[in-house]
C-alpha cells in the first residue's frame, strides 16, 4: 500500500477510501476520490501495477467477486 501511494501520489484519504472496483488493472490506472469529491484517473507505475497484482493473488479478489457484500441476517 505504501508502495501504491508513493508511485500514485495519493494523499492518505484516498488511499483508505480506494476500492477493489477502482483498480483498471489492464490499463494500469485506478480511480480516485481526492479534495472536494473530484474523481481522477491515475496511472500506475510498472512496479505499482505489479505489487498491485500480487497482492490482488494473495488477497483472492477476482474481478467476478468485486463489491459484493454478504448480508447476515
Amino acid at each position: 500500500m505504501l508502495h501504491l501511494t508513493v508511485c500514485a501520489g495519493l494523499r492518505v484519504s484516498e488511499l483508505t477510501t480506494l476500492k477493489i472496483d477502482d483498480i483498471e488493472l489492464p490499463s494500469m490506472s485506478i480511480r480516485v476520490l481526492g479534495k472536494g469529491r473530484r474523481e481522477r484517473m491515475l496511472p500506475l507505475w510498472k512496479p505499482a501495477a505489479a505489487a498491485l497484482r500480487a497482492w490482488l493473488a494473495i488477497r483472492g479478489a477476482g474481478r467476478d467477486t468485486r463489491g459484493v457484500r454478504q448480508r447476515s441476517w
